[in-house]
Formats: C-alpha cells, structure tokens, sequence
C-alpha cells in the first residue's frame, strides 16, 4: 500500500484478513493520512485514528513511515524487490495525473 489514509487502511485491512502480506508505505511520520492532517480535531479526534491504525497493524500489516515512494524506492523496485502488487492509495493533496506507464491491470473484487 501506498498511503496510510483511509484507502491504504481500508485496502490494507482487508487484504490481511484474507491471508495476504501487506505493507503500508507512508511518506510521513505518522500514519493516518488525510484523516491526521486533512480533519481537524474536533471533527474527527486523533486518537481514534491512531486507534485505527494501530488496528490494521495488530492484524498484521506491517507500517513504514517517512518513505517516499518514488524516493526511497521506486513502484518498479518494490514490485521486483518482493512485492506481488502496489495499491496506490496517495489521497488528492495535490492534483496530478499519474506519471506511470499503463500496465497489466487487474482489478479484484474481494468478497466475504
């Protein structure tokens, strides 16, 4: 997963109660997302976010903060590193079309 925020946890969460491996890569130094930075406090508390997370990592998802994707590795190093798939889940912060090349797509529909 890339991106701690709601998409990433979501994603996350469920692919690890189906059995699968997942990493969570987070570019900043707490995971969370939009719901740490983008919410303010009063609406949505930072401790049941951090609850969250802690859940998604209790299942077994393993969290890498202060990684920068595209930085530290690139989507290409992760999938010929030990990754099966990458799970963009970067949020709207800023507005720019994916600069990634078209590849096999796949899309799953996991079902309980």
């Amino acid at each position: 997963m890339i991106g701690s925020g709601p998409a990433g946890l979501t994603a996350a969460a469920d692919l690890v109660k189906k059995g699968h491996g997942v990493t969570i890569f987070e570019a900043l130094h707490v995971g969370g997302g939009v719901l740490m930075y983008g919410i303010p406090e009063f609406r949505l508390p930072k401790e049941i976010v951090q609850n969250e997370v802690n859940f998604v990592k209790s299942l077994g998802a393993d969290l890498v903060l202060d990684a920068v994707v595209g930085k530290c590795d690139t989507i290409d190093e992760l999938l010929k590193q030990r990754y099966d798939a990458v799970f963009l889940g970067t949020g709207a912060r800023f507005a720019n079309v994916l600069k990634y090349p078209r590849r096999e797509c796949q899309w799953y529909l996991f079902r309980e």
